[in-house]
């Protein structure tokens, strides 16, 4: 009996880790646990080519098919530093459309955000239980104006 308890005890101070696996394992809410709710950041990665996204697409969708119905996805997109205004939401978008043209039935829980710049185009896949505050967005540059398409004439310069 001496060597019951000892694992008894390790057992109830485990018991947190453990409802904390089963949640995320088998999609129970947070709350339902008395755990606080957090998003999860599943994947980040950077400029890819549509054959490179496409797996990573395809595991983001799977993770989410695996959590309640009423679990909001995130993709959220950062310009590269080179990159003009709005590329960032169109990589979110893309990103959204190629999991929603395998899964339609996803498209109601799929936000896209655009989160500003990096130095390098990047992309976050999150998964945010209902509950928990939805991913914050972590720009590495201040925001600048899109650099101006080569060969455009300044508007206003115009010698007399």
């Amino acid at each position: 009996m001496s060597g019951t308890l000892p694992k008894l005890l390790a057992a109830l101070l485990l018991l947190p880790q453990y409802a904390a696996a089963v949640r995320t394992a088998q999609g129970v809410r947070a709350r339902d646990c008395g755990l606080a709710a957090q998003s999860l950041k599943l994947d980040e990665y950077g400029d890819l080519s549509a054959a490179e996204e496409g797996p990573r697409l395809e595991k983001f969708t799977a993770a989410l098919k695996e959590y309640p119905d009423d679990t909001a996805a995130f993709i959220v997109a950062y310009a590269g530093r080179a990159e003009r205004a709005g590329a960032a939401l169109r990589r979110a978008d893309r990103a959204k459309q190629a999991v929603i043209d395998k899964s339609p039935l996803l498209n109601p829980n799929i936000n896209t955000l655009d989160c500003g710049r990096r130095e390098s185009p990047a992309v976050e896949l999150w998964l945010t239980p209902v509950g928990a505050s939805p991913p914050r967005c972590s720009p590495t540059l201040d925001p600048a104006p899109p650099p101006p398409k080569a060969g455009a004439a300044r508007r206003g310069s115009r010698r007399s």
